[in-house]
Parts: C-alpha cells; structure tokens; sequence
C-alpha cells in the first residue's frame, strides 16, 4: 500500500482519509436532505398552500429556526476547522523532519539540481549522478532543492512529496522510504518543450547495497 512507503505517505494518506470521509458523510446529509425535501413538499393536487407562504404583493415573514441555523453554522464551523488543523498538521510534518542533518549522522543530505531537462543529485562525498538516484532504505533523506535555469519542481508521486526548485535559491523536503524498490521523479514545473521527459529513477536499496554503491561511485575499491 502506498501509506507504507513513508512516514509522510501515511500522514498524506491519512489527511486524504479525513477529507474524503468528511465529503461523503457532508454529501450524504445534503443528498439525503433533498430527496426527503423533494418527496415530502412536491405539488400535490388540492394540497393547500402553508398558512406562512410568500403571497405576491407582501412582504414575507420571518421564517426558519434560530437554533437549527445556530447548530448548522456550529457544525459548519467544526468541520472547516477540523479540515484546517489537519492540513496544518499535515504542513507541520512534512516541514520538520525527525531529525536533523548535518547534526545527526543517521540523516543523508543530498543535493538535487533541477536543469533542462533533467536532475543532477549530489551527494556528501562528492559522487554526482545525473537521472538516477539511489538512496537507502529506513533512513532520512533530507533534499536540497534547486535550479540552474528556469523554475522546476520536484516531484515523487508515490511517495506524495513535491517542492519548487528555484534558481538561486534552496528548498527543502525530506523523505524516509520505507519499502525498497524503484520510483519515478518527475517535474511538476511546465519548463519547456523538453518538460514531459524530464523524469529520473529513484531506486530504494539497502543500507549495505547503498554503501556499496557509493564506494563504488566514488572510486572505491
């Protein structure tokens, strides 16, 4: 399941879970509502007109219940802010890892560098790699963001996170996969004719097969 990718995948899902959930039970009130509005008041031959009814040539009276308006507008008002807690929540953990680097030797810094058009990563001990990029499992990868160009952004679908990469300027995100594998990055930015095809492949191994491969990038033996 995609909730079992990342920690922020479970949270996106999650907040995901609570919008749809509160969209299908708001939808099946107001529905509801309107059938029973529309059964129980269709015309009917020779039923008479409700003694408050707006007749032409009058000002209508007051109508309505003041306690049903008070209690809507209160559910109303619970449902926005439990929608906005939420999503700020949801901000909150994505804009805060669990751990910070360079401070914490378990977080890995990498550079990404958006360009036309494709992704350049660059990592601690200077191995650059350009459309791959390979990370390990179960550790914080925290992402500095950028362009050398024209504004990018940086997405990874299945793992739900994007972020600008602007010139001039460094953005970050972080992401802890979770599940080995391999993933698309793609540009979330329109960027030029070469736009469509500017993706890269994450792949997600393991601690020892990530050490490997780096030695073996960086001239090791």
């Amino acid at each position: 399941m995609a909730s079992e990718l990342s920690p922020w995948t479970t949270q996106w899902m999650s907040l995901f879970n609570l919008f749809t959930t509160i969209a299908f039970i708001v939808g099946a009130v107001v529905f509801g509502f309107m059938i029973f509005t529309i059964l129980r008041y269709r015309y009917k031959e020779g039923r008479s007109e409700p003694s408050d009814a707006p007749q032409p040539g009058t000002v209508p009276k007051d109508r309505g219940k003041p306690l049903l308006l008070f209690a809507l507008s209160m559910t109303t008002l619970t449902i926005i802010s439990t929608l906005v807690i939420g999503t700020f929540g949801a901000f909150d953990f994505l804009l805060n890892p669990p751990i910070k680097a360079p401070e914490d030797e378990n977080a890995l810094v990498i550079e990404v560098i958006g360009f036309q058009w494709n992704w350049r990563f660059k990592y601690p001990n200077g191995v650059e790699t350009v459309g791959e990029l390979v990370v390990p499992a179960n550790k914080v990868i925290i992402f500095k963001v950028t362009s050398i160009d024209v504004k990018h952004k940086l997405g990874i679908p299945d793992f739900k996170i994007g972020v600008d990469a602007i010139p001039g300027y460094d953005n970050e995100i972080w992401l802890q996969p979770m599940k080995e594998g391999e993933y698309w990055i793609r540009c979330y930015e329109l960027c030029g004719v070469g736009h469509a095809l500017m993706a890269a492949k994450m792949k997600v191994v393991s601690e020892s097969e990530f050490e490997s491969w780096l030695e073996s990038m960086s001239g090791g033996g």
